[in-house]
């Protein structure tokens, strides 16, 4: 994901909308929206703020607050607060989200999948497990109702299920849960997609709790150079994967 090649061709075609069509613009919205989750996803959370949160403004002053694409707006800007730790200000986000796709789209609808998934991730997040884990097996049944076993919000969702399940303290529910999103994002992804990496850590600490070093460390290797490749060698996250699979090592030398 090529994030810097990404952004000038966003930051043009912002530019030209505004002074073509205006700042509060439908398109405006969708391009400040597309920008805004592209920081995101680079972790650029400072960045991404401020145009999420004009697009959600731009998008409710001209639909309404209930309408489908401001939930989407709602959505995005949750998501990032959730991305970014931030869950107070990520909860009255993604609640309303949830609630007002709710009340415009079928109760089957992936959108309604999505904001479940969120707000689940949300619920964990905070601590609370048992009222995640129903929001979280609702979100998988409407992903694979939707899209079947290719779809990636399955994939997604059995990985966020499969986490829960190890907050838990049950691994035996959780590793066939985790097994399954890894296969599935290997077949749909890049072998080198940092989407990767989630998935991959989770099994790695799962392999390692079980003390099966032998599968728990190509899988932290694995995590740790996508880590290093998408974030670069100075990056918290990449000190924070290289730390992970210093422990799994210390682990493997001093087993419990």
């Amino acid at each position: 994901r090529d994030y810097a090649r990404a952004e000038p061709f966003y930051r043009r075609a912002l530019q030209n909308q505004q002074k073509m069509l205006g700042a509060d613009h439908a398109e405006v919205s969708k391009t400040l929206d597309g920008l805004g989750r592209l920081y995101r996803n680079a972790r650029q959370y400072q960045k991404a703020e401020p145009l999420l949160q004009q697009a959600l403004n731009n998008v409710q002053n001209a639909r309404g607050p209930e309408h489908p694409e401001t939930a989407s707006a709602m959505n995005s800007l949750g998501e990032m607060h959730l991305a970014a730790g931030q869950s107070a200000k990520a909860a009255p986000l993604l609640e309303r989200a949830l609630a007002a796709r709710e009340k415009a789209l079928p109760p089957e609808h992936p959108e309604v999948g999505t904001s479940l998934n969120n707000l689940a991730a949300l619920k964990a997040s905070q601590g609370e497990l048992t009222n995640a884990r129903p929001l979280l097996e609702r979100a998988l049944k409407i992903f694979e109702t939707n899209g079947g076993t290719n779809d990636p919000s399955v994939a997604q969702c059995l990985n966020n299920l499969g986490d829960l399940h190890r907050a838990l303290k049950d691994d035996a529910k959780a590793e066939p849960l985790l097994e399954r999103a890894l296969k599935m994002k290997e077949q749909g992804l890049s072998p080198e997609d940092p989407s990767l990496v989630p998935t991959l850590n989770s099994l790695a600490d799962l392999q390692a709790a079980k003390g099966d070093f032998a599968k728990a460390e190509p899988l932290a290797q694995r995590a740790q150079q996508l880590t290093e490749k998408a974030l670069g060698p100075e990056h918290p996250e990449t000190a924070a994967s290289l730390t992970n699979l210093a422990g799994l090592y210390q682990k493997m030398g001093n087993p419990a």
